[in-house]
Order: structure tokens, then sequence, then C-alpha cells
């Protein structure tokens, strides 16, 4: 849907899906695993550090797009920088109404 409002392929659409999917489940993890100790610091820095890997240099291998349109930029940094505010905005909903 979002690919045939603003004109990107599929390899996009899937890129910024599989982008978007990993800083959900960064924020899971990071919300999940506190308290932080050295050892949970050093895993969580480990696996963000192979996910920017993963796009830097790997991208060819899985067809993901560069990140480096500018049609791309203008989407993703919006919604990467909304995961945030919303996970814990829908946890907290979660909290407080199913028990």
């Amino acid at each position: 849907m979002l690919g045939g409002l603003t004109h990107l392929s599929f390899a996009q659409t899937s890129t910024l899906s599989v982008l978007l999917t990993g800083t959900v489940c960064f924020t899971t993890l990071i919300t999940v695993a506190k308290p932080f100790d050295l050892k949970i610091k050093i895993l969580i820095t480990l696996l963000m550090t192979a996910f920017v890997m993963l796009f830097l240099f790997a991208g060819g291998i899985f067809n993901l797009a560069s990140l480096a349109n500018v049609n791309m930029v203008m989407i993703y940094v919006p919604l990467i920088v909304s995961v945030y505010p919303l996970f814990h905005f829908i946890r907290a909903i979660m909290l407080r109404f199913v028990k």
C-alpha cells in the first residue's frame, strides 16, 4: 500500500519493512532486557552493529535497496523516530487495560 502511494519499488518497500521490523524488535529488546548489565549492553550493541552492517555491506545478498535514496529517507526517518514513542504509548495502554 505504501509503495503504491509513494511510487517505491518492491525492493524499496521490502527494505523499509525490514528496517522498521528491526527497529521495533530492538525497541522491544531494550524494553524487556532491563535492568542492563555489561553483558546485555555488549550483546545489544553487537546486534545493532550487525544490523547496521547488514544494510551497509550485505544488502546485495538480501536484495535490500539503498537507504541513501531521498524519497526513502523522507519516509523511513519519521517512521523510525516515531517507533519508540508509539511503542511505549501502546505498551502503556496495554498495561493499563489488559490484565
